[in-house]
């Protein structure tokens, strides 16, 4: 009697006899890049701002569980939302806050009617990234109305950039980013970056961001080889 008591305390605060498993909606960008394996990144506790993550309750005791009592906890609340499923009562759908301006943690918990008997259940862990650095590649094509390749008697330059927002290991694919600028006061020429939304693909790739200058329409190559420099 004492042994099957043993066994049986041993399986009530086994840490298999619930836990939670988690999914992310989208492939890091870093794991479509070098071509890893899809499922196992899935699994991952790195998340980007906007990430939608799948929870599901599950291990040994999941069948004594009452499923109306569950009750999924975020720890801080404000970092994001969780939304229970309509569909299946163990699972829910945690959403990254869009808004979160600095790398930070936060925990899921979840609470059930065996709580009195396995209390002690650890919390799952997400790491959450904001963009941290911005590459860019010339895509090679020239801003429309700039002067283009080979063309003549006409002032200025452009380019479309392909931009990367990084890191690479989560994915910024479900929040806009708009870009700022930052420049020194009197900077010239004026830099105005306009208020269009970017909305990264699912490498953290967004085509094309335009740069460029030229001179006005009625000023040409002559006018600008006979002007007076300091």
């Amino acid at each position: 009697m004492n042994a099957f008591l043993h066994a049986q305390e041993i399986t009530n605060t086994d840490k298999n006899s619930l836990q939670i498993e988690s999914k992310t909606k989208t492939v890091s960008p870093k794991c479509l890049i070098e071509g890893g394996n899809e499922d196992d990144d899935r699994k991952r506790t790195e998340v980007g701002i906007g990430e939608e993550v799948e929870l599901t309750l599950t291990g040994k005791r999941l069948g004594d569980v009452d499923m109306e009592t569950i009750e999924w906890v975020l720890e801080p609340e404000n970092l994001g939302a969780i939304e229970k499923s309509d569909k299946e009562e163990n699972k829910s759908t945690l959403t990254i806050n869009k808004d979160i301006t600095q790398n930070t943690t936060v925990n899921v918990r979840v609470k059930t009617s065996l709580d009195d008997e396995i209390p002690e259940r650890a919390s799952l862990t997400f790491d959450i990234f904001v963009p941290s650095q911005i590459k860019a590649e010339h895509s090679g094509e020239r801003v429309e109305k700039f002067p283009q390749d080979k063309e003549k008697d006409k002032a200025g330059a452009s380019t479309r950039l392909i931009l990367a927002f990084h890191p690479l290991n989560v994915s910024f694919s479900n929040v806009p980013i708009i870009e700022r600028a930052e420049d020194p006061p009197n900077f010239q020429p004026p830099h105005n970056p306009g208020n269009k939304l970017m909305w990264p693909d699912v490498r953290n790739g967004f085509r094309h961001d335009n740069i460029g200058w030229k001179w006005a329409e009625d000023i040409h190559l002559k006018d600008l080889q006979e002007m007076m420099l300091p």
